[in-house]
């Protein structure tokens, strides 16, 4: 990988590695920090990117680790963080604060998730994974992988349900 490769390397998935970072470790700066951490141990390993058969998988295991390793290191708990949203240029200012108090709501019932749950809804429906891909990422079993999705979303959804946030979202 020659330094134009990586350039494109890093704009095709410094987004997504920032997104996961921010999922665990929820503290922006802490996250930026991450990114800066995988982006060069992907740069240091340049020569290896050819031969890992799955450079996502490996990139998610890496970025974990990492965030793990921040986790323990300040040994306090997550709180919950704000996330980019999408904007409709036609939303009112009234449909804007309605859809960021529904993100909000959604971030803080999925941060109260177990963790294997939370970090197999933010791989496979935020950032859009494939199971294979989910289960080489955090060394789980695809079949766990399937049945901590399901789990998730079914968790997910009753909780909408009994918020009454039903059909809101």
């Amino acid at each position: 990988m020659d330094q134009l490769e990586f350039r494109d390397f890093v704009k095709a998935n410094q987004n997504k590695i920032f997104r996961f970072a921010m999922r665990l470790v929820n503290r922006e700066e802490e996250a930026k920090d991450i990114v800066q951490d995988v982006l060069i141990k992907i740069w240091d390993r340049r020569e290896e990117i050819p031969k890992i058969e799955n450079i996502d998988g490996w990139m998610f295991t890496v970025t974990r680790n990492l965030c793990i390793d921040r986790i323990r290191a300040r040994k306090d708990h997550l709180d919950v963080h704000s996330q980019v949203q999408v904007v409709d240029k036609s939303d009112t200012p009234h449909d804007m604060t309605s859809k960021s108090q529904l993100m909000t709501m959604m971030r803080k019932l999925i941060d109260e998730m177990p963790e294997k749950q939370k970090m197999v809804i933010q791989l496979r429906d935020i950032d859009g994974l494939s199971y294979d891909e989910i289960a080489g990422t955090l060394n789980i079993p695809l079949a766990q992988v399937k049945v901590n999705l399901h789990r998730a979303r079914l968790s997910l959804k009753e909780k909408i349900i009994k918020l009454g946030l039903y059909g809101q979202l």
